[in-house]
């Protein structure tokens, strides 16, 4: 049984939140079932336990219920790879113009993956590996507590230079692979949680350096 807290002067609105556990509660025993839905009720008594209050009730006296679940995701994980495919169509006319790039990303991780990433070039003729970029160092994870859970996002600096002999395979291949190989917090060691709050910012600047044939 859980009880509320009521107002004591006419007008006055009282808020109250009680949070179930596993720690209070047999709600993981519950979910493990699982169930199919979940019920819940309430009733509201006045001068309980032999106690006597002067009590008031108005034609606009409520009382609201509301019902929250939070069901995170938890996952351990140690060289997980994702892949997706990035469609390439560079411009012919810039491949003599330029000698290279350089790509500076900043990334702000509040996700507790750490993350490598690297960029597999595919040869349209027999779909083979032209060549891979890699980013360098990998993208740190956030900060976790003991429960799994994130308590603070990190930043990492990534630094990609693509020299012309690059630039040679970007002009000849027509799709690349993105290639993410994640691991959960502590190389993969603790087990975190998973929340739809969580997010990753990035910003990204380029720097080019051109050779240019003035006449």
């Amino acid at each position: 049984t859980m009880y509320f807290d009521f107002p004591w002067v006419l007008g006055e609105t009282i808020a109250g939140e009680i949070t179930l556990d596993n720690n209070n509660s047999d709600i993981e025993a519950l979910l493990a079932l699982p169930p199919q839905q979940i019920n819940y009720s309430g009733t509201a008594y006045s001068n309980t336990f032999g106690k006597r209050f002067d009590n008031f009730v108005t034609d606009t006296s409520m009382i609201k219920l509301g019902f929250e679940m939070d069901i995170p995701v938890s996952i351990r994980a140690n060289n997980l790879n994702f892949q997706d495919t990035i469609d390439i169509d560079m411009d012919d006319n810039l491949g003599d113009d330029i000698e290279w790039v350089e790509v500076k990303a900043i990334i702000q991780n509040g996700f507790p993956f750490e993350l490598g990433l690297s960029l597999a070039l595919i040869n349209p003729n027999n779909n083979s590996v032209l060549e891979t970029i890699d980013f360098g160092s990998a993208v740190a994870s956030a900060e976790v507590n003991a429960n799994g859970e994130v308590t603070s996002s990190t930043t990492t600096e990534l630094t990609i230079r693509i020299e012309q002999s690059t630039f040679d395979n970007l002009f000849i291949a027509q799709e690349a692979y993105l290639i993410a190989n994640a691991d959960t917090y502590n190389d993969g060691q603790q087990a975190v949680k998973l929340y739809s709050t969580y997010e990753i910012e990035v910003a990204v600047g380029v720097k080019v350096k051109f050779n240019l044939k003035i006449d």
